[in-house]
């Protein structure tokens, strides 16, 4: 097999993995003039590292582990599921990352480029080599969720430093006092779960879903309370938006988010059966039809 990818797309969704020759043939009668990125398939992990050109310098934050995909949270192979924090890759390939990192930030800077970019990395199985597969020169799907971690952390150490994303803001201010500020890589701990609408028509959201912190317990989610931030969040609770009544949820486009603060997998799966029993509830609730 093969990969196939698209200049433009958003958490996978333009990425195709390709095993045969019809396969092949059904995309280029879909995309027959579109130049695409060809690469051969590397089975293993796929992981992710933040960073920010800021005054010269390349900072980077610590890399996460993408989750895996699931039948019932997406209908596509490469689509974004979510991700964890740490990565527990071991500080050799934490360092190797880094270096890579380092290395095409440079490379960036020099071209005039400035503020937040993400790499995709794969770890292959067979060999333990780590690929650079993808340049995501932008704030990415990752950046609110890192964000928020990282202003926990750094509140609990009651350390006086500022998260990724503000020297992304700062890189275009131009202001000449700020760039004396360092960047304090912080260890944070928690996971992000998507969940999007599979099928191949759109979703009609009939029920309603209040965003919140909820607790789970005796196989049902309980409502916490009603919040948009998942800030302080206990052992026990997660943070749950879904999408709003009355609106059609496209293919692949989010049905809803869980937010936890602790690890949720070991081995590449989620070791939380948990997990699936709430997304199951949530997409209960919100009375889904297809349109």
């Amino acid at each position: 097999p093969f990969v196939v990818q698209f200049g433009r797309g958003w958490a996978g969704s333009t990425t195709f993995f390709v095993n045969n020759e019809n396969e092949f043939e059904e995309l280029r009668r879909k995309y027959h003039d579109i130049p695409v990125k060809i690469t051969e398939f590397i089975k293993g992990i796929t992981l992710l590292n933040n960073a920010c050109i800021f005054a010269g310098k390349v900072l980077t934050s610590p890399p996460a582990m993408q989750i895996p995909s699931f039948p019932n949270w997406t209908s596509l192979a490469a689509a974004t599921r979510g991700r964890q924090w740490p990565a527990e890759i071991g500080p050799a390939k934490t360092q190797e990352i880094d270096a890579l990192t380092e290395k095409v930030g440079r490379l960036m800077a020099e071209k005039g480029y400035r503020g937040f970019f993400g790499l995709d990395f794969l770890w292959e199985d067979k060999t333990g080599r780590i690929f650079l597969s993808e340049n995501n020169a932008r704030l990415t799907a990752s950046a609110p969720f890192v964000t928020k971690l990282e202003i926990e952390a750094l509140n609990n150490r009651e350390a006086e430093r500022l998260p990724l994303t503000a020297f992304h803001l700062l890189s275009f201010l131009d202001l000449k006092e700020a760039e004396s500020l360092s960047y304090l890589k912080t260890e944070v701990c928690g996971s992000e779960i998507v969940f999007r609408n599979k099928e191949k028509s759109a979703l009609l959201v009939k029920g309603s879903f209040a965003p919140g912190v909820y607790t789970f317990s005796q196989e049902k989610l309980t409502l916490k309370r009603k919040d948009y931030s998942f800030f302080p969040l206990a052992d026990k609770e997660v943070w749950l938006p879904a999408t709003a009544a009355g609106r059609l949820i496209n293919p692949e486009v989010e049905i809803g988010i869980i937010i936890l603060n602790r690890k949720i997998l070991a081995d590449r799966s989620i070791n939380d059966p948990a997990v699936f029993v709430m997304v199951k509830q949530v997409k209960s609730v919100l009375m889904l039809e297809e349109c």
